[in-house]
């Protein structure tokens, strides 16, 4: 099997595939976004900051919340705020 270099160590491949976040370009943005923001933020703020339409950002919220890199708060209106492997993922 092949061995992947991840953050100085050797991995196995299956290893190295749950460590990897690999992030759509969409994804990239928002997350992005709510770095530059700095705080948790609506859905419209993060569209602003991104320059994304704001039903493709609530789209791309669904994907980024899923994967554990953004958190909800609230239902309608809610804020979205950076996790810690969001951070990672994106810097």
């Amino acid at each position: 099997m092949t061995k992947i270099l991840i953050n100085g160590n050797w991995v196995e491949e299956s290893e190295a595939t749950k460590q990897i976040k690999i992030l759509t370009k969409g994804e990239r943005k928002f997350l992005s976004a709510l770095l530059k923001i700095g705080e948790p933020s609506t859905i419209k703020r993060i569209s602003e900051e991104a320059g994304m339409g704001t039903v493709y950002c609530y789209i791309v919220s669904k994907s980024v919340e899923k994967k554990g890199l953004a958190k909800r708060f609230g239902g309608r209106g809610a804020l979205f705020g950076l996790t810690e492997e969001g951070y990672k993922a994106i810097t």
